[in-house]
Order: C-alpha cells, then sequence, then structure tokens
C-alpha cells in the first residue's frame, strides 16, 4: 500500500473531537436533573462530534481511494514536501527504488529525496544532480514544469525513463508530484523503427506509408531519390497533392485494396522539378489493432529504365527482322550480280575495239556495280558483311583520317579530335570503322548547313557486369568513340527511326537512308554497339561503342597485299594449278569455272560440301580449294574447310559469299592460310587472291 507520513490537517481534526466528547462527558456529569440529555449545549456537542466524525470519515475514504488509485498507476510516484521531503509514495515507487538500488530506505516516506539526488555518485550521478536542480526550480515557482529523460542499468538490464515534475495545486501545501516513467518500450520500438527506416533507406525503391486521409506518415530515401522530397517535406501531406496522383486512379484501386489487402498497378506520378514519372505501384493495406485506423504501404518503382531497355529491345528486335530480310535478299542479289558483272567485264574486254558496241556492256558493268554497292550496304545493317577484325589503334586511324574529314566536311565546320592520352586498342575491321565514321561526319556536316562544330572523342570505358547499360552489350572493356555535332538535331520520332534502313530526314535525292543503318551493323556485328542522343536544336551525339583488343598491342591500319597488287597493269593469270570450285549456285559455278579456265586454271567443280569432299578423293592434285560459304546438304564452306584441312593441313582455301554471318571467325578473324573474297567480286580481285594464296611460302600454310 502507499506509504504516507500523518498529515497535520487530518490529526488536528481528530484531536478536536476528542476534545469536544470529553466536555461533553464533563457537562453531562455536572447536570443533576433527570433532563440532561436535552441540555442545548449538550446536543450541539454532539452534533458537531457526529458532524466531524462524518468529515473525518469522508476525508479518511478519499485519501484510501487516492492511495488507491496511486497504487495502480505504473508509473512511480512520490509527493514531496516544499524541503524535498518524501510524503507519499506509491507502490511502483518502491519497487522503482529497489530496482535502481537506492540504499536501505532512502527514497521511502520522511527522507529528503533533494539530499538524495545531491549525495549520488558514480554512474547516473550527473542525471541526479539535474534531477535535483530541475525539482528546485518546480518547488520555487522558477519553473511550471520540468522534464528529463535519462537511462539506467538495473539487475533486470538497460531502461529509459521520463523524470516528470509538477507542482501541487494550488490550495494545498506548498509541494510537488515526482514521478518516474519507464519509456523503454516505447524506446526499444523506436530504436527498430529505426533500423527497419534505415534497412528501408537502403532499398532503390520508393516506400511510403499514409493513412486513411492519404496523410504521409513514411518516407524513404527511395522516394526521396525518385520523387525530390525529403522525408521532412513530405510527412504529413497528402499523397494525392504531393505526387499529383489523380485521385480517381487512387480511389479505383481503393475497392480491391480493401477486398484483397493488396493492389498492383502503374500510376503516372509527378516529380519535385514537375517531371512526369510511371510507376509499378504495389499497395498493402495495414490495419492497426489498437486504434483500427487502415495505414497503406506503397512501394513504387520507377518504369523509366525498364521502358527504355524495353524499348531498345523492341528496336533490336525489329532491326534483326529487317537485317535478316534485307541480308536474305542481298545474298540472293549478290550471286545474280556475279554473273552480270563477270560477263559484263567479259564483254567490256572482248568488245573494246568495236566503238560502237563498247560502251554497253560499260554501262552494264557500272550498273552492276552500283548495285553491289547497294547490297554492301544492305549486308552493312544486317550484320552480314564479310569482316576482317584486327586489333587497330583508332586514335591512330582518326588522325590519318583528318585531312580526308576536313575536305569532305568543307570550311564551314570546324572539326576538333579530343583523343585519349593512353589509348586501347580495338578489335574491329579497320577499313569499315573508317567508313563509320566518314558516314558519321557526313551525316553531321548535312545537319549542320550553315556550318557548326564537330568533335570525335574517344575514351576508355569499362561496364561491369551489373550494369544494364544498353540492350545486348555484354560487360566489359570498350573503345568509346563519340561523334559529336552543334547541328539540328532529331526529334523522338525520327530519333527512334534513326537506323531504319532508307530512313531519312534529308530532302529527296539528298540522301539514301543506309547511312546510319550500315554504321549500326557494323557496331553490332563487330560485338559493340551505337548509342544516339538528340534534341531539336542542339546537335546530336552518336556514341561507338568497338570492343577493346586484348592482345600483344593495336596496330595501325595496314593496307592489304591484295588492293596493292590490285592497282597493278598485268593480270595475274594461272599455271595450269588445279583448283576444286564447291558453289551450289549453277549460274555461279557456271560462271565463275569459266573465268578460271580464262585465267589459266584447270577446274573441278562440285555442288555442295559432301560432293567436294568426293571430289577432293577423286582428284589427290588439287593445289587450292575455292568455296562459297553458306550451302545447302548440311555442311557450309567454314565446316568444308576444317574437314579438307583435317586430311591436307597445308591446302589453300579461299572463301567467296555474299554474307557471312561470321561462320568463318574464330576469336575475331580468319585463320592462316583463309583468305576472303566478297561476292560480287571482280575477275581481276578473283586473280589476284588466287595467286597471292598458290604464291605463299608452304610453312605459311600450316
Amino acid at each position: 500500500m502507499t506509504s504516507t507520513a500523518q498529515r497535520p490537517g487530518r490529526a488536528e481534526t481528530r484531536a478536536l473531537i476528542a476534545q469536544l466528547r470529553s466536555e461533553r462527558d464533563r457537562l453531562a456529569d455536572d447536570i443533576a436533573h433527570p433532563a440532561r440529555g436535552n441540555d442545548p449545549l449538550q446536543g450541539l456537542l454532539t452534533q458537531t462530534i457526529e458532524h466531524l466524525e462524518r468529515l473525518d470519515d469522508g476525508r479518511r475514504q478519499l485519501t484510501d481511494e487516492r492511495e488507491c488509485i496511486l497504487d495502480a498507476l505504473p508509473a512511480h510516484i512520490a509527493l514531496i514536501a516544499a524541503d524535498g521531503t518524501i510524503v507519499t509514495v506509491n507502490e511502483a515507487w518502491r519497487r522503482f527504488a529497489q530496482e535502481n538500488g537506492f540504499p536501505g530506505d532512502a527514497a521511502a516516506v520522511g527522507q529528503n529525496y533533494l539530499r538524495t539526488c545531491d549525495e549520488a555518485h558514480g554512474p547516473g550521478a550527473d542525471e541526479a544532480a539535474a534531477a535535483a536542480a530541475g525539482i528546485r526550480a518546480v518547488l520555487e515557482d522558477r519553473i511550471d514544469r520540468y522534464r528529463l529523460e535519462y537511462s539506467c542499468d538495473s539487475p533486470a538490464g538497460a531502461a529509459w525513463y521520463v523524470l516528470v515534475v509538477t507542482p501541487l495545486p494550488r490550495g494545498e501545501r506548498s509541494g510537488a508530484v515526482v514521478m518516474h516513467i519507464n519509456i523503454t518500450e516505447q524506446k526499444l520500438s523506436a530504436m527498430r523503427l529505426r533500423k527497419q527506416a534505415a534497412i528501408l533507406d537502403q532499398v532503390k525503391d520508393a516506400i511510403m506509408v499514409w493513412d486513411a486521409d492519404l496523410r504521409l506518415r513514411f518516407w524513404n530515401r527511395g522516394a526521396e531519390q525518385l520523387y525530390g522530397w525529403t522525408a521532412e517535406e513530405a510527412r504529413g501531406r497528402q499523397v494525392t497533392t504531393l505526387l499529383h496522383a489523380h485521385a480517381e486512379a487512387v480511389a479505383s484501386a481503393m475497392p480491391q485494396l480493401l477486398q484483397n489487402g493488396t493492389w498492383d498497378g502503374r500510376l503516372a506520378l509527378r516529380r519535385r522539378d514537375g517531371a512526369s514519372v510511371d510507376v509499378e505501384c504495389h499497395l498493402t493495406l495495414v490495419r492497426e489493432v489498437d486504434a483500427g485506423t487502415p495505414s497503406v504501404i506503397a512501394i513504387t518503382t520507377d518504369l523509366g529504365e525498364r521502358l527504355e531497355l524495353e524499348r531498345q529491345l523492341h528496336q533490336a528486335q525489329r532491326l534483326e527482322a529487317v537485317g535478316q530480310l534485307t541480308g536474305g535478299l542481298a545474298h540472293d542479289f549478290n550471286n545474280l550480280l556475279q554473273v552480270i558483272l563477270g560477263n559484263a567485264e567479259l564483254l567490256v574486254e572482248r568488245l573494246q575495239h568495236e566503238p560502237r558496241l563498247a560502251p554497253l556492256p560499260a554501262l552494264i558493268r557500272s550498273a552492276a556495280q552500283r548495285g553491289a554497292d547497294l547490297t554492301a550496304r544492305l549486308l552493312s545493317f544486317s550484320r552480314r558483311q564479310p569482316l576482317d577484325p584486327r586489333p587497330t589503334d583508332a586514335d591512330a586511324l582518326l588522325q590519318g583520317m583528318a585531312e580526308l574529314l576536313e575536305r569532305a566536311l568543307g570550311e564551314q565546320v570546324r572539326i576538333r579530335f579530343r583523343l585519349d592520352a593512353r589509348p586501347w586498342g580495338a578489335l574491329v575491321d579497320p577499313v569499315q570503322l573508317e567508313s563509320a565514321v566518314l558516314n558519321l561526319c557526313l551525316n553531321a556536316r548535312d545537319a549542320m548547313p550553315d556550318g557548326g562544330h564537330l568533335v570525335i572523342t574517344t575514351t576508355r570505358h569499362h561496364i561491369p557486369a551489373s550494369a544494364m547499360e544498353l540492350a545486348g552489350l555484354r560487360a566489359g572493356d570498350y573503345v568509346l568513340l563519340e561523334v559529336s555535332d552543334s547541328g539540328v538535331g532529331m526529334s523522338a520520332p525520327e530519333l527512334a527511326r534513326a537506323f531504319d534502313p532508307f530512313f531519312t530526314t534529308k530532302p529527296p535525292g539528298k540522301g539514301s537512308g543506309l547511312g546510319l543503318s550500315m554504321v549500326y551493323g557494323f557496331a553490332r556485328q563487330s560485338g559493340g554497339h551505337i548509342q544516339l542522343d538528340s534534341e531539336p536544336g542542339r546537335g546530336t551525339v552518336v556514341r561507338l561503342y568497338l570492343p577493346r583488343a586484348h592482345p600483344h598491342g593495336a596496330q595501325p591500319p595496314a593496307q592489304d597485299v591484295a588492293e596493292t597488287a590490285a592497282d597493278a597493269d598485268a593480270l595475274p593469270g594461272g599455271r595450269g594449278e588445279q583448283i576444286l570450285l564447291v558453289e551450289d549456285d549453277e549460274l555461279v559455278r557456271e560462271h565463275v569455272a569459266s573465268l578460271l579456265g580464262d585465267l589459266g586454271y584447270r577446274v573441278v567443280s562440285a555442288r555442295n560440301g559432301p560432293d567436294a569432299l568426293e571430289r577432293l578423293a577423286e582428284h589427290p592434285n588439287i593445289d587450292l580449294m575455292f568455296t562459297d560459304v553458306v550451302m545447302p546438304g548440311g555442311m557450309n564452306g567454314r565446316e568444308l574447310a576444317d574437314a579438307v584441312r583435317s586430311a591436307r593441313p597445308s591446302l589453300p582455301v579461299l572463301f567467296t559469299s555474299g554474307y557471312t554471318q561470321n561462320a568463318l571467325e574464330r576469336e575475331g578473324r580468319l585463320e592462316a592460310g583463309f583468305e576472303l573474297l566478297s561476292k560480287p567480286f571482280r575477275r581481276h580481285d578473283l586473280a589476284v587472291k588466287l595467286r597471292g594464296l598458290l604464291d605463299r611460302p608452304s610453312e605459311g600454310q600450316a
């Protein structure tokens, strides 16, 4: 029970009652007549005694009720007098004193609490001194209320309390109420919440909690980064107002949320800077047991990155489909052009002494060559052009192109190079890289009709395994080549179709629409990528990601031996060597066999790979195999060459194809002893390639 000191008022009342009873009894003894019980003074005394007894009983009952209430309270409560003496304590106070190690009855009724605080030492002494100062300030009417939060170690473990001191109500004797309230659970709960909030802050998604009035109660770091508002700015505001969420959209989600407890969908929200953001939203309804008020946990994910990757993937799939179609058409067209161009050359040679007829085959040859150039561009876009990748110093290549680019761009365009001081080599076909750079620069020139600035930059670029920088681009090292201009730029619809074949923003007759398509195909076939950034009026930046060459070092592009020989006037011919010709197209096979015969070679023809192996077994004196790459019959040209090399390791092999599909390359380049002649080829090119392979020293063929 509550321990209480004897109150002076109550003792005086009891003493007065006793005195009145004694006086009443004395008067009764002094009156001799029988009606003394009716004496007015005696009756008055009796009434007074009864009234005072009733007052004392009520006061005792009130005191008992007050003590019961105090004992029922969980807070540790003491009433102290003006001098700091403890007048009353409740049951919780006595337990509190024992748990916190007060010596003996130092915190009991009658002890001076201020002196106990003043004499405290060791851990908690500073808090005790602060408590004593606060209690004195309340007792002296210098402050109306004092509050101190502190922690202490008890046998039960670490605990947190808050000390609250308030003066007694006016009219009562001077003193104060001292309460120690245990806030350990609240502290631990707050610590858990902070820990959970710290964990949620590590999540990339934006996590919010709002109440039934749509007012935000929680806002993690992901929400700060996505929407731009800090947690302090967001808390307490309505989500519909802060993020401009359509009330109809939120309202439409509520029936399913209330029924199932969850809702998933997409919402259009707005950032602090006014920019719109599409998010994928997952809502979860949480009903709080104590208050019954529901809250909503919202997890929102920015769809911008995902939509961009989907757009890139869709574009890549669309271009791949177009590339397969154009590649197949170009392959068949090249076979036809091979026959037309080859026969046109023969006619030009045989009719050179016929003035009236000589121009006709020359026109046919010119038209066929233009057709060959067109198919080459289509093959470049479809990533089926024959490539000769080698370690290439991109900086040296660009410096070598400087004069050519200055002439091609004209005086109105100022060109600057910003080349890497420590460049990596790129594993690319240097001839095709030159063509790609030239195409990009010419496009930039056309985008600056009044002149402007063109900047070509090379940097080293690493894409980590965890990154998704570009769709389809593997992690690793790349040489990043950027071509930026100050031209008119492109709109979003134009940018979306920039790589489409035959799409152009130039006037009719000013462009074929294949320039960027060729560069796209070259970059993708080389194992790299291309990226465009452009806005109307702000120019365009084209980024070429070229795979890094890891061998002993990059080499500047060297002139091909066949190209040097092609400048010679004499046509190198055969010396009776026997050539195995493998070609599935009958027209092409007959035409090439005729060309080889005219060049002085003996020809053994085969329709496909299995047929070629039979012919090789029948003719052991074959000196060279000239084979198409893409053939029916279950064996392509590369597989055929492997089979032939297993029996004849030193046999030279010359490939030809309208496109290669990378079937010839191993580790990015052709093996020694293999050469490639792209269709449609000219007779001179064929003669030079054959002679070069046949005259190569035998040890180089191994």
